[in-house]
């Protein structure tokens, strides 16, 4: 059964996007999870869910990777780093 993502719903590529315009505006640096929950307005599943729609994407159209650091014990939270296109298209 393919990914969530794969499925190309509505619902995650509108995640997708809006998790593309926040990570745009926070580059190089990045952002921790719950950053990006509070900055996108979504659900840790809804946030799960467009970084997989856009994983998809960055990977469909060649772009350069998206980097996701999940935490260890003793690490710090997740951390997404967007790449470095600046249009969504």
């Amino acid at each position: 059964m393919p990914r969530r993502s794969r499925r190309g719903s509505d619902a995650a590529r509108e995640y997708a996007e809006a998790l593309w315009r926040v990570l745009m505006s926070a580059r190089p640096a990045g952002l921790h999870m719950p950053q990006l929950m509070r900055a996108t307005e979504l659900t840790r599943s809804q946030v799960r869910s467009g970084l997989a729609m856009l994983r998809d994407t960055i990977a469909k159209k060649g772009w350069p990777p998206l980097i996701y650091t999940r935490p260890t014990a003793t690490s710090s939270p997740p951390t997404v780093t967007s790449c470095r296109h600046t249009r969504w298209e």
